[in-house]
């Protein structure tokens, strides 16, 4: 089971990262979507990391035949307490909108139409825009070399204004014809292109495997 459990989660990143490139190479149109979804992708990855351990310390409380290996039974707790900060810490990161595929200019200007239209007053400052009417800020920045764009509101208590934001951005791509840059969307392609190869490997690894059949 522990080979299938980790193929599954191979399988898993491999279509999210081709998902996200293939949508914005197809569609000719930035995307936008929920920042927590690439903090799901890390948790996955760094749960996988864990089910070896753990097998191994599942594997040695139940011989009696063998001396106690402190390190393979303490290293799941370590890594679960490590794993545990790194993603708390990831998870106060990952808050509100990415954008992938989208230019410079184009981005700043998107923005600034989606704020007009939902009647949103706005003082730009730098890397964010003080919404007036909420008295909150809305962080934007984005990587003019990646074409990679977060947006995001600091007040929790807007939350529904923020995801109005990203819909109307998501529309303002559809509808008008923007300035695209791929290099991100070629990123994920890659990543998910080697992953799914890596993935066929391992299955092909696993089913030559006795240890496999011998879990049946």
């Amino acid at each position: 089971m522990i080979f299938l459990a980790l193929w599954g989660v191979f399988i898993l990143l491999s279509l999210y990262f081709l998902f996200l490139g293939a949508n914005v190479l197809l569609t000719r149109k930035p995307y936008v979507m929920r920042t927590k979804y690439n903090f799901y992708v890390v948790f996955f990855a760094l749960a996988s990391q864990l089910i070896i351990p753990v097998r191994g310390v599942i594997q040695l409380s139940g011989s009696v035949d063998r001396d106690i290996d402190w390190f393979t039974m303490l290293s799941p707790i370590f890594l679960g307490l490590f794993y545990s900060v790194l993603l708390f810490f990831l998870w106060k990161t990952m808050q509100g909108y990415s954008v992938i595929g989208v230019d410079e200019e184009s981005f700043r200007t998107s923005l600034v139409s989606v704020l007009t239209q939902l009647g949103l007053p706005f003082e730009e400052r730098i890397s964010k825009m003080r919404l007036t009417s909420l008295d909150t800020d809305l962080d934007s920045a984005i990587n003019a070399w990646s074409g990679a764009a977060t947006v995001k509101i600091r007040d929790a208590g807007h939350r529904k204004t923020e995801k109005k934001i990203a819909q109307g951005l998501q529309t303002h791509f559809s509808n008008e014809k923007v300035t695209l840059n791929l290099r991100t969307s070629y990123f994920y392609i890659l990543v998910g292109s080697l992953l799914f190869l890596f993935s066929i490997g391992f299955a092909y690894w696993t089913w030559n495997r006795d240890s496999f059949w011998n879990s049946y």
